[in-house]
């Protein structure tokens, strides 16, 4: 899976996560109130007990990708593109870099 994932540009990885995101909280979080509503009045169906585990796991499975993409944009790291006086090439450079103050000689 990671080599799959490694062929994918950042800006995809970014937006797909986004979307599973938007699907949890939107979808997801609201399916789950409600099978846990209709499982607390009374006994359902088996077809229906069987439809509830494997949208579930389609979410998990979901859940899962999210989390991979995830970790490779962290693996990444966060950056954007900067350059070098003397050079004029593109580099990348992070994005949230610290900025040291220089010693006086005094």
């Amino acid at each position: 899976m990671r080599a799959v994932v490694l062929r994918i540009s950042s800006t995809y990885l970014a937006a797909y996560v986004a979307v599973i995101d938007a699907t949890v909280w939107l979808a997801a979080l609201p399916f789950e109130l409600y099978c846990k509503s209709l499982l607390a009045t009374g006994r359902p169906s088996s077809i229906l007990l069987v439809l509830i585990l494997l949208v579930n796991l389609l979410i998990l499975g979901l859940m899962t990708s999210s989390v991979v993409a995830t970790g490779e944009l962290m693996r990444r790291g966060v950056t954007r593109m900067g350059r070098w006086p003397q050079l004029q090439l593109r580099r990348p450079a992070p994005a949230y870099a610290r900025v040291r103050p220089r010693r006086s000689g005094y």
